[in-house]
């Protein structure tokens, strides 16, 4: 939309009138070219060095439900609470785990963290949990994992009481805390070949839904099998102990989405804010994108972003990289990242949602406007340093603002200086 038509709109707007969504969208797309670094939020303590192959990176930033409260949480198993909105002295716990690959907030500020290799979920609860100890332990038994080389891959919060985790061996696990055997539901949702990423999750209860091997697939707990001894091992031994087949995982789900990249893994998947169809996702590669599920109106059921151009092999030869090779090795050590943790969030005015994703080849992270029915608009912030995680805080000082984790031990705040509509005209006026 030409300049003078936006320039009219928002000048009628402060007579009362409402902006048009064609002037709302206009403004996005500028506004997302505004995040500037603010200021270094919090630095995770490390531990010294064992080997050359060891590097303490942040694993994920996760603000809780309400916002007043922040989980930073590193590769050497330290995670730290902060209530970001105290800007003198922020800090509030530490806690103190063998090792962490996710995590996520529930009701009165319960903390769940995802340990990779136990495979366990401990349960803090921040007004009475000990520092080294767990307020409640969920346990998947050793029968459900189908494999000793088999950890956690991901989790999310599927109701008050519920939660979903991925494994490394490509199962699903539902979890229910109030009972004694927490592992409740069971699916087979992708193969592992050894080479591919374990999936990636989201949900929405009552639908769970994952990424991987190419496919976006949607699950209905409420058809699921319980997680019974000899469920999981069907599942086990009519994949073979290892992949599964196609025909298995599409049956399962009430609905599958391929994508164009054949095969393709993906890194983090998230369901927009307030949409049931739409699923913004990055793929191991780097690229990002956006998927309808319904395909309805004129969106196009996938839209793909080019990915940042590969650097030399010299230039990362010090920073982090991406499993790729065996499992087995990860496992072990510490310095690969699992998965970069990427954000969604609705955005301002109304219109559509922004998508914040780190870049794997590169410094920076990207910034990427949806709107389903027009082309997205994606802008890419560079940073000092390789980005491993970006979330979202809500407004503080009136500017949108970001945690940006690093491949460090530290996190800093970068915030939109676009205050207001009329701010952004003059600038493009």
């Amino acid at each position: 939309m030409h300049r003078k038509a936006i320039f009219r709109e928002v000048f009628n707007a402060d007579l009362g009138h409402e902006l048009s969504s064609g002037v709302c969208w206009s403004l996005e797309r500028r506004a997302i070219r505004c995040y500037r670094p603010a200021r270094s939020l919090w630095n995770i303590p490390g531990v010294e060095e064992q080997d050359n192959h060891k590097h303490n990176h942040i694993i994920g930033v996760y603000p809780s439900g309400d916002g007043v409260l922040t989980a930073a949480v590193g590769s050497n198993g330290t995670v730290r609470v902060h209530e970001p909105g105290d800007v003198e002295d922020s800090y509030r716990l530490e806690l103190k785990l063998p090792d962490s690959i996710a995590a996520t907030w529930g009701h009165d500020d319960r903390l769940y963290i995802a340990l990779a290799y136990r495979p366990k979920i401990w349960r803090f609860d921040l007004e009475s949990c000990e520092t080294h100890k767990p307020s409640q332990q969920l346990v998947l038994p050793e029968h459900n994992i189908g494999s000793a080389a088999s950890g956690l891959s991901d989790m999310t919060l599927l109701g008050k009481h519920i939660l979903a985790v991925t494994m490394t061996n490509g199962m699903a696990f539902v979890l229910d805390e109030r009972l004694k055997r927490s592992a409740v539901l069971a699916v087979r949702v992708s193969q592992n070949s050894g080479t591919s990423k374990p999936p990636a999750i989201t949900a929405t209860n009552p639908f769970l839904i994952t990424g991987a091997r190419g496919c976006i697939s949607v699950f209905d707990i409420r058809r699921l099998p319980p997680a019974t001894y000899g469920n999981v091992l069907t599942h086990m031994r009519t994949l073979g102990g290892g992949g599964a087949s196609a025909a298995t995982t599409s049956t399962s789900a009430i609905s599958t989405t391929p994508i164009t990249m054949s095969g393709a893994d993906f890194g983090t998947i998230h369901l927009a804010p307030g949409s049931t169809s739409t699923i913004a996702f990055q793929l191991a590669s780097g690229h990002i994108g956006v998927a309808d599920l319904l395909g309805s109106g004129r969106n196009a059921k996938v839209k793909i972003e080019s990915a940042t151009p590969r650097m030399t092999s010299a230039a990362v030869s010090t920073e982090l990289m991406d499993y790729g090779a065996t499992y087995s090795r990860v496992a072990m050590d510490a310095w690969w990242v699992h998965r970069r943790r990427c954000t969604i969030t609705a955005a301002p005015r109304g219109i559509g949602w922004r998508f914040y994703a780190p870049l794997v080849h590169g410094s920076g992270f990207r910034v990427m406007a949806i709107n389903g029915s027009t082309p997205t608009k994606v802008h890419t912030v560079k940073t000092a340093e390789r980005v491993t995680s970006v979330s979202a805080l809500g407004q503080y000082g009136g500017c949108a603002s970001l945690a940006v984790g690093y491949s460090r031990l530290g996190v800093d705040l970068y915030q939109s200086d676009m205050r207001n509509e009329q701010q952004m005209v003059d600038e493009i006026s």
